[in-house]
């Protein structure tokens, strides 16, 4: 791990102005080097950040999760795979059972004539693969905004039990989030990238996992539109 900071420092002082200028929040995933699977985790050891440290000016080793202050503005990042988690301890899928079966009997209707087309249209194959990838996506749509709900609404950034994510009591206030900031980021890796705003006052996103498709996460907290009113202005960003 510090070959790889070392080689993340070299990246960034080929640009001098982000080297000395920029600002550099380090937070450490549950899968990186610290206290085993465990929440709220502590920095990352100053010992595998050396030399990032000495040639990039203001790096900050941070905890996750960590809070951030931008004027008016309270900022929460976190690094916890919570809808994956969520899943896994669901007793009821949320959504409506009726619903459910609504969408079974469409589904079977849907796929006799899809049998039928793929006979008479050879493009029929490619057109069923994207209505069932419209589908797969407009569930995991409900699943996001029922983890965002929940997560809100009880006020804590880890609602599951402990046997799955243990949590450290002494800290367990920093995994709080009553009354609510202004600006959640979640970075789950096993989901797909997102930004929903719940109840007119929360701006809750994840960028996505950086490693699949090189996608990032651009967010101006106080921007401000043609007739001068504030709001946070949020944009998805890829490396090609």
């Amino acid at each position: 791990i510090t070959n790889l900071f070392d080689d993340l420092a070299n990246i960034i002082t080929k640009y001098p102005k982000i080297a000395q200028e920029g600002r550099f929040i380090l937070i450490p995933s549950m899968n990186d080097v610290g206290l085993g699977s465990i929440l709220p985790r502590p920095p990352l050891p100053q010992y595998f950040t050396n030399g990032l440290r000495s040639k990039v000016k203001n790096v900050h080793l941070a905890s996750n999760p960590c809070r951030l202050r931008y004027f008016s503005k309270e900022i929460v990042l976190g690094r916890i795979d919570v809808l994956s988690k969520l899943r896994r301890n669901c007793i009821v899928s949320p959504g409506n059972n009726n619903m459910d079966i609504l969408d079974l009997d469409m589904e079977n209707e849907d796929s006799e004539e899809d049998d039928v087309d793929e006979m008479k249209n050879p493009y029929s194959r490619k057109r069923t693969k994207e209505r069932h990838n419209d589908k797969v996506d407009n569930n995991m749509d409900v699943l996001i905004q029922h983890s965002i709900k929940t997560i809100l609404d009880q006020g804590h950034l880890c609602p599951i039990p402990t046997q799955s994510m243990p949590i450290y009591w002494q800290y367990d206030h920093a995994l709080r989030v009553y009354p609510p900031p202004d600006i959640l980021v979640l970075g789950e890796s096993t989901t797909k990238r997102y930004s929903e705003k719940y109840e007119d006052d929360v701006e809750v996103m994840n960028p996505g996992p950086f490693h699949v498709n090189y996608e990032f996460l651009v967010i101006k907290p106080c921007d401000v539109d043609d007739c001068g009113n504030s709001f946070v202005n949020v944009e998805f960003s890829q490396v090609v």
